[in-house]
C-alpha cells in the first residue's frame, strides 16, 4: 500500500512532469516560429467540443476529445475541465478523453441539495450512460480521486 505522502509526491511529480515539458524555454528561430501549432480552444469553454445533459435536476457540462479507449478525467474540489489542459493535450493523442465539470463547479448549474461525493459519482455514471460508454479508464485527483474510487466500486 502506498502511503499518503508517497502518493501525493507521485501525483505532484506526474503533474509537474507533464507540465514541465511544455514550459521549458527553447531558443526561438525562424523555423520553430513557423512550425508552432495553432492554439487549441480553451478547455472548459470550447463550443466545438462542449455539450450538456441533465441529471438529477442539474445541467452538467462536458467535453470530449480524441479517439480510442475512453479516459474519464475528474477534477478536484473547486476545479473545472480547464485544470486538465496539459493532460487533455497529452492524452487526446491516444485516448477518447472525456472531461466533465462537477456539479456546482465550472459550468454546471447549482444543485438544489448539498453536494456529496456520492452525487458527483452518480453524475459521472450518468455521463457514461449518456455517452453509452462501457468500461473506462479514470484519472482523478483530490476530490476527483475520491469520486473515481466511488465510481470504480459501483
Amino acid at each position: 500500500m502506498i502511503s499518503r505522502a508517497v502518493s501525493i509526491a507521485l501525483a505532484t511529480v506526474l503533474l509537474h512532469g507533464s507540465m514541465g515539458a511544455q514550459t521549458q524555454s527553447q531558443p526561438t528561430t525562424h523555423a520553430t516560429a513557423q512550425a508552432a501549432p495553432k492554439p487549441v480552444a480553451k478547455y472548459g469553454s470550447n463550443p466545438a467540443a462542449g455539450k450538456t445533459f441533465m441529471h438529477d435536476g442539474v445541467r452538467l457540462y462536458y467535453e470530449v476529445y480524441g479517439a480510442g479507449e475512453p479516459l474519464l478525467l475528474v477534477h478536484g474540489n473547486g476545479g473545472s475541465i480547464a485544470n486538465f489542459k496539459a493532460q487533455i493535450d497529452h492524452f487526446r493523442k491516444h485516448y477518447k478523453v472525456i472531461a466533465m465539470d462537477s456539479r456546482d463547479q465550472g459550468k454546471p448549474g447549482d444543485s438544489p441539495d448539498k453536494i456529496t461525493y456520492e452525487k458527483m459519482a452518480d453524475d459521472l455514471a450518468a455521463l457514461l450512460d449518456h455517452l453509452n460508454t462501457g468500461p473506462v479508464n479514470v484519472l482523478g485527483w483530490s476530490d476527483g480521486g475520491i469520486e473515481a474510487l466511488l465510481l470504480g466500486i459501483r
